[in-house]
């Protein structure tokens, strides 16, 4: 089921989560590592904001997954290519069998 919210007397439909099992061979502890990166001992602290490259398939994105899991958290992916237009990344309006305009939240939107 789509979630909707009012904003600003706008129905928005947000994204769903994903919810696909993966599971991440963690023989470096590069979780521990990230974990680590994300530890902050005072309130007024701001986390580190780790990077995480590499060649295509090496699993970034399983990776950035199991961390999100780990830690409880809900997991939206957005996939940027060559031709994402900054447009892609906010919210785009859509039109319906019932021919209305309903307005979708990207995951980056939702997930804000």
């Amino acid at each position: 089921m789509l979630q909707k919210i009012n904003m600003n007397g706008t129905q928005l439909t947000l994204a769903t989560p994903d919810t696909h099992e993966a599971h991440w061979m963690d023989y470096n502890d590069y979780l521990c590592q990230l974990e680590a990166a994300w530890l902050r001992l005072f309130d007024d602290e701001l986390p580190l904001n780790p990077r995480i490259v590499g060649e295509p398939g090496i699993g970034k994105t399983t990776f950035a997954c199991a961390a999100a899991r780990g830690s409880g958290r809900e997991i939206y992916i957005f996939q940027c290519t060559m031709d994402t237009r900054p447009e892609d990344l906010v919210i785009t309006p859509v039109l319906t069998e019932a021919n209305k305009i309903e307005y979708r939240a990207s995951a980056v939107v939702t997930a804000m």
